[in-house]
């Protein structure tokens, strides 16, 4: 909205960015290529927020978690966590969600929604699995598999796929065979 600082725009993501680094649901890329800034968000020096647009090119994709924090990001983020965040913060989708402050008083407010969302997250994938293990017959009771929502909208639901990132490791070169032994 006009009059405000483009960065609040990813201070919900932010927020949820903080919660991921703190659960270890970063992909491999990050704990490799962004220790130092990771340690630093893991000390409260720096928000998630912060994280989002230093590392994250001001955006989430499924290149920024691990695969556990793909599925619980699929499952929550694009879904019930604008929800709990408008309720934690008192806000409405109008534009005022973009007033709440990037501090990390905010972020332990809204932090123990996330925890019960993840909880619920772990509860429903482990009865997921226990189904799959008990054979055809429950079958039907599996929870259908998540499908990626509509990564064009805007407002708190913000991912898209990025290009190959220049920090993305090269693939190693191959490994030269040794020759073999003539036979004698």
């Amino acid at each position: 909205p006009k009059g405000l600082p483009k960065r609040n725009g990813g201070t919900h993501i932010g927020m949820f960015v903080a919660w991921m680094i703190e659960h270890g649901l970063m992909s491999e890329e990050h704990e490799l290529e962004a220790r130092a800034e990771l340690a630093r968000v893991r000390a409260r020096k720096m928000t998630g927020t912060d994280f989002l647009f230093a590392v994250c090119d001001e955006k989430l994709t499924d290149d920024d978690f691990s695969p556990e924090g793909n599925r619980f990001a699929l499952a929550y983020f694009e879904g019930a966590y604008t929800d709990d965040y408008l309720r934690t913060f008192k806000v409405k989708d109008d534009g005022s969600v973009y007033t709440v402050a990037d501090t990390w008083a905010s972020y332990e407010r809204l932090r123990p929604a996330i925890d019960r969302a993840y909880a619920a997250f772990l509860k429903k994938r482990a009865q997921a699995k226990g189904g799959k293990k008990e054979g055809a017959a429950k079958k039907s009771a599996k929870a259908p598999p998540m499908k990626r929502a509509n990564t064009k909208a805007a407002k708190p639901k913000a991912t898209a796929k990025k290009a190959v990132r220049a920090t993305k490791p090269k693939p190693a070169p191959p490994r030269a065979r040794k020759p073999k032994k003539p036979a004698k």
